[in-house]
């Protein structure tokens, strides 16, 4: 009986063993927060495009810094007109913003800034998160 009892306690613990080794370690999953306008503004609509009657709208994609200061800001997209795209990257150079954060730490993150010349309305500028559709 002693004998039955042993070899059941050592086929138990064998089994704990056997499903110890099977299962994975946790993974880590980074946790990624994207970066947020603090003071993002529309950009002044240039005199000599609302005279014309110029209308239109650029996308820049920029970096934001850690401490929320853009750079490389680069026009991703628009409908072509550079009075409007110099005003918008001008505009987009003097906002600042919420940095991106990686498990709570600032880091440097890419993002789109979308701003809109609109002569019967106000000029507009958003944040674009993820894609663009």
């Amino acid at each position: 009986m002693k004998f039955v009892r042993a070899l059941a306690s050592m086929l138990c613990l064998a089994a704990a063993v056997h499903a110890a080794e099977e299962t994975p370690p946790p993974v880590a999953v980074d946790q990624y927060t994207g970066p947020k306008g603090i003071d993002l503004q529309p950009a002044p609509y240039p005199e000599s495009e609302r005279k014309s009657g110029a209308e239109g709208w650029v996308i820049v994609n920029l970096m934001i810094d850690p401490e929320g200061k853009p750079y490389e800001m680069t026009v991703g997209d628009s409908t072509g007109n550079p009075v409007l795209e110099k005003a918008a990257l001008e505009q987009v150079a003097k906002s600042r913003f919420e940095p991106a954060t990686m498990n709570g730490k600032p880091i440097d993150a890419g993002h789109k800034v979308k701003l809109e010349f609109r002569l019967t309305g106000e000029t507009t500028a958003m944040l674009i998160d993820g894609r663009l559709e």
